[in-house]
């Protein structure tokens, strides 16, 4: 709707399709800009009031010629400290799947996640939808299954920590891609991007079960992170009170993944006992770690993970990418940072042992 506050006249523009969302609105022309993600790319599309509209440009128009990958919905039980559940889970299959194979699968981790309606699913998710630096299709486009645990906070939030939980809930859930034929118990994976990312280190150091772990721009130990200045903050400090660190995500009694409930002065054991810094030592996964100099999460995190599993002589590597966010941006840094992805798990994941 386009209300004109001077005249009070409205003018009301269709959308051209349902799901299209506005970019810009040009009162004078009576008009709204569109953008409009659909499975074979991207079009912009000028929409008037009057009902005619116009395609401006089409972009991606090479996924018309892609072979398209597919969220399905996995259903299995668990056994949690919550006692029994019926857990749903979503899975992408490669384009070329066949029923009855088995697949190297990346089981994908991040907290709080639960199943997604494959139809809503591909909506905000599809290939043409999110063409984007971190897209899980690249990965099936590989030939892997990647899988996302159910790791919803009321079976993964125990009394030990708040996704203590989790590795349980992820070993359930790959038992039950196994069993129902999706799996290659031989050559599984796991990945981890943001919150994920430290999940991903967090389940790696209490997991036997994968034979590569790649984890991106996240963080490795709550202690350090509840004082890390949020980089992004530091341009506008006087507007929030200073270089304020995390101390939301721990203390927050709501809307936070990782409520501990007590700051680290206090009980500083919590912080250190669910940090995956301070469990070097148990990991036996080798560990891909990826991040970025101007992420609002420091880079140091994966430095010092980096050093403790080198220290270790842990098979670590990590890659960092400088004038670069919460994730890539540069063409050349993004296919630089997939290349090494698909050698990583390629390296490992390619051949099943004896």
């Amino acid at each position: 709707m386009l209300l004109d506050l001077k005249t009070g006249a409205v003018r009301r523009i269709e959308s051209p399709v349902a799901d299209a969302s506005v970019l810009a609105v040009l009162p004078a022309s009576g008009a709204a800009l569109y953008r409009y993600d659909h499975v074979n790319g991207m079009e912009l599309i000028l929409k008037y009031a009057d009902g005619r509209q116009v395609v401006i440009d089409q972009l991606n128009k090479h996924l018309a010629h892609v072979a398209k990958t597919k969220w399905i919905t996995i259903s299995y039980k668990v056994m949690s400290h919550v006692g029994e559940r019926t857990l749903e889970a979503n899975v992408l299959l490669p384009a070329d799947y066949r029923s009855g194979q088995r697949y190297p699968v990346i089981v994908e981790v991040y907290p709080n996640r639960g199943a997604i309606n494959p139809t809503t699913l591909e909506h905000w998710e599809g290939l043409g939808r999110m063409p984007g630096p971190y897209s899980e299709h690249l990965l099936a486009g590989k030939g892997y299954i990647v899988f996302r645990p159910n790791t919803l906070r009321e079976v993964t939030n125990t009394k030990d920590g708040p996704i203590g939980g989790m590795t349980d809930m992820v070993h359930q859930g790959l038992d039950a891609l196994v069993a129902q034929g999706y799996a290659d118990p031989k050559r599984i994976g796991l990945l981890g991007f943001s919150q994920g990312g430290f999940s991903s280190l967090w389940v790696a150091s209490q997991s036997q079960r994968f034979r590569a772990v790649v984890s991106l721009n996240g963080w490795a130990d709550m202690y350090i992170q509840y004082t890390d200045s949020n980089y992004l903050r530091k341009f506008y400090k006087d507007e929030t009170g200073g270089f304020q660190g995390w101390e939301s995500r721990y203390l927050a009694k709501a809307g936070s993944d990782f409520p501990i409930g007590r700051k680290p002065y206090d009980d500083p054991d919590v912080y250190i006992r669910n940090s995956p810094r301070f469990r070097a030592p148990d990991f036996t996964s080798p560990v891909l770690l990826i991040h970025s100099d101007m992420d609002v999460f420091d880079l140091r995190q994966y430095e010092h993970m980096f050093t403790a599993l080198n220290q270790l002589e842990k098979p670590a590597r990590l890659l960092r990418y400088w004038g670069e966010g919460h994730s890539l941006s540069s063409p050349a840094n993004i296919r630089h940072m997939w290349t090494e992805i698909f050698e990583w798990y390629d390296r490992y994941l390619t051949k099943t042992e004896e």
